[in-house]
């Protein structure tokens, strides 16, 4: 069995919230060369990754913190 102290974990969901903001940007890079009907959709994903990026950093934050260090 792996054992990972919650410090660790948190450390991996921030990585996580990271990767997701990369791909965030990516995302953004590519609104400038779509169609209009084909935007709307795409910022709708975006504004999605945003709050699973924040939900995961909070909780990163929370672990990584839980025991006061």
């Amino acid at each position: 069995m792996n054992n990972i102290s919650l410090k660790e974990l948190g450390a991996q969901y921030l990585q996580e919230a990271d990767k997701i903001r990369e791909r965030i940007a990516l995302l953004k890079e590519q609104l400038n060369n779509m169609p209009e009907s084909e935007r709307h959709d795409l910022l709708i994903r975006i504004n999605s990754l945003y709050s699973s990026a924040r939900e995961v950093k909070d909780i990163g934050i929370y672990l990584s913190n839980y025991y006061g260090e």
